[in-house]
């Protein structure tokens, strides 16, 4: 029912409408007992006529009404007149933030205070166990002053029933008698759990808080369909368009979209209080090298390169690079191997290398690197250690026929295999001890609490041993649905718990990229066709696909990939490997005559590169709108049309 100005209910006087939704009609109201403003809203009359739902619904109104924080509307009680039921609450004065969302994008500077005050309003009432369920633009008030005030706490959760159903009408955003432009308004916030009538937890408050942060930036709702079907498939199905955020936008922003809108809860961000703290140390000087300097690219990295024998280049590489511009700057440096003379990666030591015994590790901090060398005459290839700040490299003792060297966590010992066994030896000097037996090796990787994971034969699965050495012990089983023939070259990821390896099958088409974890045994296929897995500290994945570098981001908490790869390499590559500070070391392939790259010549005759991978190109023919182009490419005699997009 609709109330006219002057109605009276009890003490309180009717002033005016404020708004409608599917809960009920609200007005804004004066309190002739208190004399003071205050909104009232008007309960569905099916409260009246449902006794269980009535009494239930005060039950949690009393415990809505302990919650005493400035970034949630209060409710001072519940009313009847004239056998109506009635919220009274606390009247909050200015615009909804749909209606500042309405008005067009909102800056950094208003987003961050904002939604800072709306994590600690979800985050108080969280800790008395109350979810909202129906966080949406409309449900948040900006008052005059910057303020945000969360309003309908807890009406949503109450409003439901215990159960769930699957009856669209009935989840709890919308009531039965609902029209469907009301629903529209609601719906695109649901988390998919809720969306499907699954039971939910505080975790589809974060979904929603993701959804109106998304929002906010873009003037554009996450999910939304034509109508209430399509937009509940998006939700379930369909991934956000991530490039409709701002340029401007920091990393750390993105970071945490993703991690609020994550599909499965599972994965998703556990707490709303990390939220608050993510906005919270988003630095200024983050956004503002975006905003100073608007062409610099993001996503940057700074990389090393080991190429033929050893050149070593600090590059910084750009994963989604603007046409006509050219790279940043980039230094080479050029790293003596003496006293070896070349590493041990030629054709007849390629056999022996090649199931996950690379012939160079980077240190952590990125100061160190430990190759497997050969002296000219010599037949035998040994480890060198080298301390990029010195000159020369030094001969580990008892190295003979050493493969597949890694480093422990701190940088202070190197792992490697050497006759048939796993060993280790002090980045300071001194003899090689053995960890553990390991045949035929395919690689390894040592985690922060001293455990070594590691391809101990060469048809089998991962082992895990102690890096104080002991027995090692079985971890990963092949897949023989796949046919998988063996697991190799493991690499942990940050944290020490997951880590990636490659799953190799019949043959070398068949390699795929594997995540698995130790502690509960889950384990993910990421890429088919790919090899060499690496994790890179800007958040992505890098592997090898068709002898292209490719980088794809990467979610380290839901150990999946939020997105397509793209190429990182100008060149093709045999070996990836990166440390901590972002340093990136690869070994790349000879290019040979017939190859060529595509680059950007300006009228001055400059070229400049355009970051694709050398290949026997022919015939480019550039989009009209300048971001893509189509050429054709010559590949062991098979000519097809490739496309390649600048983005």
């Amino acid at each position: 029912m609709s109330l006219q100005s002057g109605t009276r209910m009890g003490p309180y006087e009717i002033v005016g409408p404020l708004g409608a939704g599917g809960m009920g009609e609200v007005y804004r109201a004066r309190d002739t007992k208190l004399d003071r403003e205050v909104a009232i809203k008007v309960l569905p009359e099916e409260f009246a006529r449902d006794q269980e739902r009535l009494d239930r619904f005060h039950r949690e109104a009393r415990l809505l009404a302990q919650l005493n924080h400035t970034s949630i509307a209060t409710l001072y009680g519940i009313e009847e007149s004239a056998g109506q039921q009635f919220l009274v609450m606390e009247l909050v004065e200015g615009e909804t933030l749909a209606e500042r969302i309405a008005r067009g994008p909102i800056g950094l500077d208003e987003v961050i205070p904002l939604f800072i005050q709306i994590a600690e309003g979800l985050e108080a009432a969280h800790g008395r166990g109350i979810i909202h369920r129906d966080l949406k633009p409309a449900n948040i008030k900006i008052s005059p002053d910057g303020k945000a005030k969360i309003l309908d706490f807890g009406l949503a959760k109450v409003h439901a029933e215990d159960t769930p159903s699957s009856n669209l009408s009935e989840s709890p955003t919308v009531s039965r008698e609902t029209a469907a432009g009301v629903v529209l308004g609601t719906v695109p916030y649901m988390s998919p759990e809720q969306a499907r009538g699954k039971p939910v937890d505080k975790r589809t408050d974060t979904w929603a808080f993701g959804c109106c942060l998304f929002e906010a930036l873009t003037q554009r709702a996450v999910f939304v369909g034509e109508t209430v079907t399509d937009t509940i498939v998006n939700i379930v199905e369909r991934e956000p368009q991530w490039s409709a955020l701002p340029a401007s936008t920091p990393a750390s922003i993105r970071r945490l979209l993703r991690r609020c809108l994550q599909k499965g809860p599972d994965r998703r961000l556990r707490d709303i209080g990390d939220a608050r703290i993510e906005l919270d140390e988003v630095g200024m000087a983050d956004a503002e090298v975006v905003i100073a300097e608007p062409g610099r690219r993001r996503y940057a990295l700074w990389g090393a390169v080991v190429a033929v024998i050893a050149v070593l280049a600090a590059l910084l590489w750009n994963l989604r690079p603007a046409p006509r511009r050219p790279p940043a700057s980039v230094a080479h440096l050029l790293v003596s191997l003496s006293p070896a003379d070349r590493l041990a990666y030629g054709q007849s030591e390629l056999a022996i290398q090649s199931g996950g015994g690379f012939p160079v590790a980077l240190s952590p901090d990125g100061t160190r690197l430990a190759y497997i060398g050969l002296v000219e005459g010599a037949d035998e290839w040994n480890l060198y250690i080298r301390d990029l700040a010195e000159e020369e490299a030094w001969l580990v003792r008892e190295s003979v026929h050493a493969t597949a060297p890694f480093f422990s966590p701190d940088g202070q010992w190197v792992a490697f295999f050497s006759g048939g066994r796993l060993k280790k030896v002090s980045v300071g000097g001194g003899t090689p001890t053995t960890v553990c037996l390991a045949p035929s090796p395919r690689g390894g990787s040592w985690n922060e609490e001293d455990l070594i994971v590691f391809a101990p034969i060469s048809r089998a699965g991962l082992s895990r041993v102690s890096a104080d050495g002991g027995t090692p012990e079985p971890l990963t089983v092949l897949d023989d649905e796949y046919g998988e023939t063996s697991h190799r070259i493991p690499t942990f990821l940050p944290g020490g718990d997951a880590f990636l390896f490659l799953a190799e099958g019949g043959t070398r088409r068949d390699t795929r990229v594997v995540v698995q974890s130790l502690s509960t045994g889950e384990r993910r296929v990421l890429v088919e066709e790919a090899t060499l897995p690496r994790y890179s500290p800007t958040g992505h994945l890098l592997y090898v696909q068709g002898g292209t570098s490719m980088a794809a981001p990467f979610d380290i908490e839901g150990l999946g990939l939020l997105g397509r790869g793209v190429p990182v390499l100008p060149v093709e590559a045999t070996f990836l490997a990166l440390s901590n500070t972002g340093t990136l070391l690869y070994l790349a392939d000879e290019v040979s005559e017939s190859m060529s790259q595509l680059v950007w010549v300006t009228r001055a005759g400059i070229e400049e590169p355009l970051g694709a991978p050398a290949r026997s190109y022919a015939h480019p023919r550039l989009s009209p709108e300048e971001r893509r182009v189509a050429v054709d490419i010559n590949q062991d005699g098979d000519r097809n049309i490739w496309m390649y997009d600048f983005g």
